[in-house]
């Protein structure tokens, strides 16, 4: 169960030690998306207890909170960064293949956030 941040960011962080991916997501590596990508799109819960999605527009994945929407460049197969802000996304995934959230780290913060998918 999450548990609402007072102060935030330290609600759902992750130690690096303890995350795991259990499976690779289909992707191309920099560029358009390949079939699949899809996967990814949901509504995830941010550290501060708000929501924001993950979006599909145009074969690139796109990150759209309050404060804006921004892309995601893909990395690696199950990894992104959002150039806006640096930040590292690596998409988790259950044995089924399907995405059970999103560990987020920012340049200079030891910490992984780990952001759920809601739906």
């Amino acid at each position: 169960m999450l548990r609402e941040c007072t102060p935030p960011p330290r609600c759902g962080v992750v130690s690096r030690k303890t995350s795991r991916r259990t499976r690779t997501a289909p992707g191309g590596i920099r560029g358009r998306l390949v079939a699949g990508a899809s996967g990814y799109a949901g509504v995830y819960r941010r550290p501060n207890g708000g929501e924001a999605a993950v979006l599909v527009d145009q074969d690139r994945l796109w990150w759209q909170s309050p404060a804006g929407r921004y892309l995601l460049t893909q990395v690696a197969p199950d990894r992104f960064v959002m150039k806006a802000d640096n930040r590292i996304m690596a998409f988790v995934f259950d044995d089924k293949g399907n995405v059970t959230r999103t560990d987020v780290t920012y340049p200079g913060d030891s910490n992984t956030y780990a952001l759920p998918r809601l739906r």
